[in-house]
């Protein structure tokens, strides 16, 4: 697969995040299992992470939430109609991300059992490497996230 970028409604249209939840503003596959997200890291992501007089940094969650967007599109690609949620994580931050900064976050699809699968994930600024994660992804049908206690996930996959 040749590295192409994708445009944001297509990615949109793909993924069941509203448009106000999205975090990436631009998307680029590097083959069917990797993909690079990018964000210029703003004032208002980073507001209320630390009280007044500490820098203003990006919370590591936020960071987290992003990479995983990354990669729940790049699972869709698999399974189209589906919804990739996120099963499990783990994530280290590495620097802090300040407002301004140009994050970039690549992830790799590294396995898939099934409509399981697992990825590594890694955040960028300016080649530094300042965050890194491992993630998991399920794939369900929509449905099951308009009745979220009718039944457990295993019985919707």
């Amino acid at each position: 697969m040749v590295e192409s970028v994708v445009p944001m409604e297509e990615v949109l249209a793909t993924v069941a995040h509203g448009r106000e939840a999205w975090k990436i503003e631009a998307f680029t596959f590097v083959s069917e299992a990797r993909a690079i997200g990018t964000r210029v890291i703003r004032e208002e992501d980073c507001v209320g992470h630390f009280k007044n007089g500490f820098p203003k940094v990006l919370p590591g969650a936020l960071t987290l939430e992003m990479l995983c967007q990354v990669g729940v599109y790049t699972a869709l690609k698999k399974f189209p109609g589906q919804v990739a949620i996120l099963g499990n994580f783990s994530g280290r931050p590495l620097a802090p991300i300040f407002p301004g900064d140009e994050l970039q976050m690549r992830v790799e699809l590294l396995e898939w059992k099934g409509r399981k699968g697992k990825a590594r994930g890694e955040a960028f600024v300016r080649g530094l490497k300042v965050f890194e994660a491992g993630l998991e992804f399920r794939v369900v049908r929509p449905e099951i996230l308009q009745r979220p206690h009718a039944k457990p996930l295993e019985a919707a996959a």
